[in-house]
C-alpha cells in the first residue's frame, strides 16, 4: 500500500470525470496526503452502480484493531511479513 501520495484535483473536475450523483464535499488540493488525513475517493454503490465522491480516512486499519491510530503504523505492511 502506497503511504503517501498527491491529490490535486478540483472536485468538480473529479466529479465530472467519474459521473458522480451526490452533492460534492469540501475537498482540498493535498500535496503530501498521510495517512490519517480525509482525501476524495470514488465510490460505487453495490446495488444501484451510482457513483459518489466522498471523503474518506486514509490508511488501512485491520478488523481486529482496537485503536484506529494503528492504520498509521500498518501503512508499509509487507505480505513477505505477514506470517
Amino acid at each position: 500500500m502506497c503511504g503517501r501520495f498527491v491529490q490535486k484535483t478540483p472536485a468538480s473536475v473529479m466529479a465530472q470525470l467519474f459521473r458522480t450523483s451526490n452533492p460534492l464535499p469540501n475537498v482540498r488540493a493535498r500535496f503530501n496526503a498521510a495517512p490519517g488525513q480525509e482525501i476524495a475517493v470514488v465510490r460505487r454503490h453495490p446495488e444501484t452502480a451510482e457513483r459518489s465522491l466522498d471523503l474518506l480516512t486514509w490508511g488501512l486499519v485491520p478488523s481486529w484493531a482496537k485503536d484506529r491510530k494503528i492504520g498509521w503504523k500498518t501503512i508499509n505492511a509487507r505480505a513477505e511479513t505477514v506470517a
